[in-house]
């Protein structure tokens, strides 16, 4: 059986947030499909932010006011929340358009590391 939708729009999400869609979805239906179980199985085996965390992570980033620094951004720095100037370089290499100052990057690193997995 062929599942055909429309795509209304796209919206990247952090990988909590995901899993807290996906656990809506299933106590809604009662049941998710195939990739939805698997995606499942796959986050309950990676560290996730709690919601409270993430939506205090999301505005503390927002708030900086960086022009170039995207939701997609965002969500892929709450997803792996890099502790030192390597993995924040690492994630931001993913944006290959996104150029921040050494200070911006900095100001990011030491949100950063005012979170953590829950």
């Amino acid at each position: 059986m062929s599942d055909e939708f429309d795509l209304i729009e796209k919206t990247p999400v952090s990988l909590s947030e995901l899993k807290e869609t996906l656990d809506e979805i299933k106590e809604r239906d009662g049941e998710l499909n195939f990739r939805g179980n698997r995606t499942v199985d796959y986050l309950n085996n990676v560290p996730v932010m709690s919601k409270e965390n993430r939506n205090k992570f999301f505005d503390e980033l927002k708030a900086l006011d960086y022009s170039r620094l995207k939701v997609e951004i965002i969500s892929k720095l709450a997803d792996f929340l890099p502790q030192n100037e390597d993995e924040l370089d690492l994630v931001m290499k993913s944006f290959s358009t996104v150029t921040l100052t050494k200070e911006q990057l900095l100001k990011l690193l030491e949100i950063c590391k005012n979170y953590s997995f829950e």
